[in-house]
């Protein structure tokens, strides 16, 4: 049993890096083919929208890492 529930956490931790490296690279190679892109977050409108959408990223980067987490327990106990 306790394989099995590690062979899940593990599958959700690789979800969560997969995705942080596919937004992170993603947006790298947008900016390397057109800077002009990321032009509009420049101004104070940008800046706003920016926080927001990082702010829903982290969110849901720590929705993936609660996932990992059995309930009761705390990330210290974990052997």
């Amino acid at each position: 049993m306790r394989l099995r529930i590690e062979r899940d956490r593990a599958r959700v931790r690789t979800v969560a890096r997969a995705t942080g490296a596919v937004v992170l690279i993603w947006t790298l190679v947008v900016y390397l083919i057109s800077g002009r892109f990321f032009a509009s977050y420049s101004t104070f409108t940008g800046q706003l929208v920016l926080l927001l959408v990082g702010g829903l990223f982290a969110v849901g980067l720590v929705g993936l890492a609660r996932l990992d987490r059995l309930p009761g327990t705390h990330s210290e106990a974990r052997t």
